[in-house]
């Protein structure tokens, strides 16, 4: 069984660099699902792609997580067992 089969993560900055790294490493742990969460939604639509190519369901949320009404609408969405 791998660390987080069956898990389902957030992953905040993952359009590029070490975010992307860490939803990869995510989906290539097992998870369930992987949130791609950022501001560029063309760029995190991207490590979706390569998440869902490493074997787990992906989701791109698009927020500017400095404005704290978009955190409490997306992420509440997220805890309210939205998708994925």
């Amino acid at each position: 069984m791998s660390r987080l089969e069956g898990k389902r993560v957030v992953v905040t900055g993952a359009a590029q660099g070490m975010g992307r790294a860490i939803a990869l490493e995510c989906a290539r742990e097992g998870a369930a699902a992987v949130t791609v969460v950022d501001l560029s939604e063309d760029a995190a639509g991207e490590t979706a792609t390569l998440v869902e190519e490493a074997g787990s369901r992906a989701l791109v949320v698009a927020a500017d997580l400095t404005d704290p009404e978009q955190i409490e609408r997306e992420m509440g969405d997220l805890m309210d067992g939205e998708e994925p």
